[in-house]
């Protein structure tokens, strides 16, 4: 067994039961580290009282305190056995950091992580690195903020479109600036969110007010304007007798070509309503004049053009033929004599009647220049007419070579559908020239 001599150890906030292997003394002159065993035993002095600790063989010693290395304690220590503003932040693992209270941001000795609380304004504040900052992003907010965590935002901040769910509730007078159309989600705008009178002209699109959309009886006669109720707007028997006033429908009233055929009653309009000259050619229907509508010598020379008269209505008296301008005679219709042209007089032979005449000229590359009632096809020194009507049988063609052609030649080939024609360069390669033509037949 150890003994002791009379000596002053300390060991402070030492609780028992706590599991030492070595101890640390001092007498007054110098100070060792005894190791101790299973079966030894430390005399301490509790409330001022002396233990006398067994065996006999240890000394009776009275201590004022005892003092204990840390790294001789093993276990672990718990709250009541630290004492209250022992530990200071130096005390703290490199990677842990405590939270400080300061009255200003520190400028010396920041590294990234560090973070303070600052009385001044009392926010909590954190280090980057190269700043010290009390933002936190919006990327790093849940849930959703109340009005009352909002002090004002201004509309040119918000981008993209805010949903309902995002949106708690903020008062109006948060808000500053203006909400453009892109902030509002496509349908959000109900009916209870319109103040009264908010939507005013200015507001409503072209024809965006159907019937449908106004309420029965709303349009009174202060909502129409002075000649805004046209025929078109009445409708099929809308305007009866007892919604006009005795005396109302002035000629004034009455819009230009208001009044059809289906408004007069029948024989309401005489003679006496009709202005002079009104009665125009277009106003009579087809076969309207008869002959006892016309007075006896109404018509004269001098009054018109006869598109048509009977042989049998001339009786008596000749036809000057200076008088006289032939729209439309069939070639059948003359028998004998000579037609004058003119000075010159063209003979006439009853011998073939009903020709037809198709003239025209083609281009080189076989566009229509001159003619109409044929279609063309092209390729080199090759074009192909055909009729739109094909004539009784194979008509007669007459080709002529247009421009200088010396040495050119164009043949043709015909039928009753189309005519071929074909031109030859000297030396008798095809080529493409314009060119004329006359085509008879019936």
């Amino acid at each position: 067994m150890k003994k002791f001599l009379a000596a002053l150890i300390l060991i402070p906030a030492l609780a028992f039961g706590a599991n030492l292997t070595m101890l640390d003394y001092f007498d007054g002159k110098s100070s060792a580290t005894l190791p101790l065993g299973p079966s030894d035993k430390i005399p301490i002095v509790q409330g001022g009282a002396v233990k006398t600790f067994a065996p006999p063989s240890i000394l009776q010693v009275q201590y004022s305190s005892i003092q204990v290395k840390a790294s001789n304690v093993t276990g672990q220590m718990v709250n009541a056995q630290i004492a209250d503003a022992q530990l200071t932040a130096a005390k703290f693992a490199q990677n842990l950091t405590p939270i400080e209270i300061v009255g200003t941001l520190p400028y010396v000795a920041n590294f990234q992580g560090r973070m303070v609380f600052l009385t001044t304004d009392n926010k909590l504040y954190r280090y980057n690195g190269s700043a010290w900052t009390a933002v936190v992003p919006a990327t790093d907010v849940t849930g959703q903020l109340a009005d009352s965590q909002i002090a004002a935002v201004a509309a040119a901040k918000v981008t993209g479109q805010l949903s309902d769910a995002q949106i708690a509730a903020v008062a109006a007078a948060k808000v500053t600036g203006q909400i453009t159309s892109t902030q509002i989600t496509d349908g959000s705008v109900s009916t209870p969110k319109l103040a009264a009178g908010a939507v005013t002209a200015d507001q409503i699109g072209a024809s965006a007010v159907t019937a449908g959309k106004i309420a029965a009886n709303a349009v009174t006669a202060t909502e129409i304007n002075a000649g805004a109720v046209t025929t078109a707007k009445l409708a099929a028997g809308a305007v009866t007798a007892t919604e006009i006033a005795s005396g109302a429908v002035i000629t004034a009233k009455l819009a230009a070509g208001a009044v059809t055929a289906n408004e007069l009653a029948a024989n309401a309009v005489t003679a006496g309503k009709i202005s002079a000259g009104a009665v125009t050619a277009t106003e009579l229907a087809a076969n309207a004049v008869t002959a006892g509508k016309i007075a006896t010598g109404t018509i004269t020379a001098t009054d018109g053009v006869i598109a048509s008269i009977d042989a049998s209505k001339i009786t008596t008296g000749t036809l000057d033929a200076t008088n006289i301008t032939v729209t439309n005679l069939s070639a059948e219709s003359i028998t004998t004599g000579t037609l004058s042209v003119g000075s010159s007089k063209a003979p006439y032979s009853s011998g073939e009647s009903d020709l037809r005449i198709l003239r025209g000229r083609l281009n080189a590359d076989g566009t229509i220049a001159v003619g109409a009632g044929f279609t063309t096809s092209h390729s080199i020194g090759y074009y192909t007419l055909t009729f739109a009507e094909a004539f009784n049988s194979a008509p007669t063609v007459v080709a002529t070579l247009n421009g200088t052609s010396f040495g050119y030649t164009i043949e043709a080939n015909v039928n009753a559908g189309n005519a071929s024609f074909y031109i030859n360069a000297p030396g008798g390669a095809m080529a493409d020239r314009s060119f004329s033509f006359i085509i008879v037949g019936n």
